[in-house]
């Protein structure tokens, strides 16, 4: 359906869906996020959406959580989870308790490649 989330790949490449655990191939259960802390002043739904990008654009659709010391937890597929220490001090957003979607373009770092690698992948 055209302007979804189902619809949610930025750069016009299909992207990978995991509907069922066996879905999940690549990234391979090890690598991928499937319960994540969403910041808290982003909350607006019930999930957190990745727009993905391999063009070196970056889009932030909705921002990780950084109030564990500026960092976030993951858990993944394969049961393990993980806290994410941020890198750039754009992820690390402070908590004003005011609404923000936390919608826009910024550049590839370190910490959105990250993130987006272990959210999908390209659909051979």
């Amino acid at each position: 359906m055209q302007g979804s989330n189902d619809d949610n790949r930025g750069d016009g490449k299909r992207y990978r869906q995991f509907h069922k655990s066996s879905d999940i191939t690549s990234p391979a259960p090890s690598q991928a996020w499937v319960m994540v802390d969403e910041h808290p002043d982003g909350i607006n739904d019930g999930w957190l959406a990745v727009r993905m990008y391999t063009d070196g654009r970056a889009y932030w659709r909705d921002l990780p959580a950084s109030y564990h010391n500026g960092a976030c937890g993951f858990a993944f597929a394969d049961g393990h989870s993980e806290v994410k220490r941020w890198l750039e001090d754009s992820t690390k957003q402070p908590i004003r308790r005011v609404y923000n979607s936390f919608n826009y373009f910024t550049q590839q770092t370190r910490d959105y490649v990250w993130f987006s690698e272990r959210s999908t992948a390209v659909v051979p």
